[in-house]
């Protein structure tokens, strides 16, 4: 930027005398040689003016005030000097003077101008870069901020600069008691007000970060799944009312499929292939990640598409199963669960946690299970089995990474183990069975591939390394 001389000097203008012949004292602004001048709203009689210092005669106490007056016109046209310089804007002697004098004051720019305008570019941009829950989101979050404005600060709208110290503090009490809001819930709506407050702090109308002191912890959610035995309850369970039949419908296809809940709510015909074996294959991408998701479509899966292969509101939206919305869902699928007698908290969420849990449980790698469910993982190489697990997985001999003579599980021995009270064994042919039992013994969670891959891993180790003390069956002779 371009450097900037200033300099300001104050004179009496002797050829306006009042009625007390007083001369009016003005003040000369001058920016790179331009001038702006305007009156301070002060007289004095010239024979106690120094024109030379441009100041009052200090021999008297209306001298001395007078002084302290211009020393302070003074000091508040340096900050605004400096504001400007700071802002980035064109610095005039009429723009600087203008600001002193009230007539360019910095335009204030409100909350729910921002969170309006921010929704609207949402909303322009989906499709795109949002999808719409996530601007059902925002919303939501916006009419949340005006409820909580209205009932705690009594205002429509509150300026940026003017934002309480507290205000956070304030919203989150808000959405905890007056909306009962849970913790995790409260927290998403007020990461959604950061967004918001981080762009009106980027465009410098506000100046503090209210959330500085504030540290958001979500708390660790252990979601349900359903065993294979409630599964079956639920997709054998007669069901009279077609509202209840439908949501146990899609709730099962979405165990069967492990399909989220906006991607079952978007699927279409084009959304099923055929393999070269004539095999039906479920082959969307992932809306949340983009993720292409290469499910094998299971018979019962099969006829649940079938149900509603007529049905009027799939046939008018061009989608294969009739899904209302994310919260009529989990209230009915509350009301299912108490039909069906299922103790747990069923929502739409639970059928990916039961479609990964079971689908891990029937022997699938961990790799196909997160290609399946659409994760969003880094492309590691593929894994392969560790060689004291390969007897496990079909092979007959076990080579030693010591040198020693290769060992021989016979198929007619095994070694028994107890897990959980349970009798198995560590045979090649039982070795799905023992993982199912693992398995059926852990909440899995499901979310994040490597932290799932992880946890796999260091239950196999421990078998193994139970399985090195002990010394294999011979066969028999």
């Amino acid at each position: 930027m371009e450097r900037t001389t200033f300099s300001l000097l104050f004179y009496i203008r002797r050829d306006k005398l009042n009625k007390s012949g007083e001369a009016p004292i003005f003040m000369r602004i001058t920016i790179n040689g331009e001038r702006a001048d305007a009156s301070v709203k002060r007289s004095i009689v010239p024979r106690l003016w120094n024109t030379t210092k441009g100041k009052a005669v200090e021999n008297s106490k209306l001298g001395k005030d007078l002084n302290l007056y211009l020393d302070a016109i003074s000091a508040n046209l340096l900050r605004l000097q400096r504001d400007m310089e700071l802002a980035e804007t064109e610095i005039t002697a009429r723009a600087i003077l203008d600001r002193y004098l009230s007539k360019q004051k910095p335009k204030r720019h409100t909350i729910m101008e921002v969170f309006k305008e921010h929704n609207e570019k949402c909303r322009a941009l989906l499709g795109i870069d949002y999808a719409q829950g996530t601007i059902i989101r925002y919303e939501t979050s916006l009419r949340l901020t005006v409820d909580f404005l209205r009932k705690t600060y009594q205002k429509e709208d509150l300026y940026w600069d003017a934002l309480p110290c507290q205000f956070i503090e304030d919203y989150e009490f808000y959405l905890k008691t007056v909306r009962r809001c849970c913790h995790n819930t409260a927290i998403k709506y007020l990461r959604n007000f950061k967004k918001i407050a981080r762009i009106a702090m980027t465009k410098g109308w506000l100046k503090t970060d209210p959330f500085a002191q504030t540290q958001f912890h979500l708390e660790k959610v252990h979601r349900d799944f359903l065993e294979k035995h409630e599964l079956k309850k639920l997709l054998e369970k007669p069901l009279d009312i077609p509202r209840m039949a439908r949501v146990r419908d899609i709730f099962c296809f979405c165990c069967l499929t492990g399909l989220a809940f906006t991607d079952v709510q978007q699927l279409k015909p084009e959304h099923i292939v055929l393999d070269i074996n004539g095999m039906q294959w479920l082959r969307k991408p992932r809306q949340k990640t983009g993720n292409m998701c290469n499910i094998p479509l299971m018979d019962k899966a099969q006829e649940i598409l079938l149900r509603y292969r007529e049905d009027s509101y799939c046939l008018l939206h061009g989608v294969l199963l009739p899904v209302c919305s994310n919260q009529k869902m989990n209230a009915y699928l509350k009301e299912l669960a108490d039909i069906c007698g299922i103790r747990k908290r069923l929502s739409t969420h639970t059928a990916r946690h039961t479609f990964a849990t079971l689908t891990l449980a029937s022997g699938a790698t961990i790799d196909n299970v997160a290609k399946m469910l659409g994760h969003q993982y880094e492309h590691d190489p593929p894994l392969c089995p560790n060689p004291r697990f390969i007897h496990y997985a079909g092979h007959a001999d076990r080579s030693q990474s010591d040198g020693s003579v290769n060992r021989t599980v016979s198929e007619g021995h095994e070694r028994p183990q107890r897990i959980n009270g349970h009798r198995t064994s560590l045979r090649s042919s039982n070795y799905v069975e023992l993982k199912s039992n693992l398995m059926n013994y852990m909440l899995i969670e499901t979310g994040a591939c490597n932290e799932l891959r992880a946890l796999v891993d260091r239950l196999l180790e421990r078998i193994a390394a139970y399985h090195a003390r002990c010394t294999p069956f011979a066969s028999a002779r």
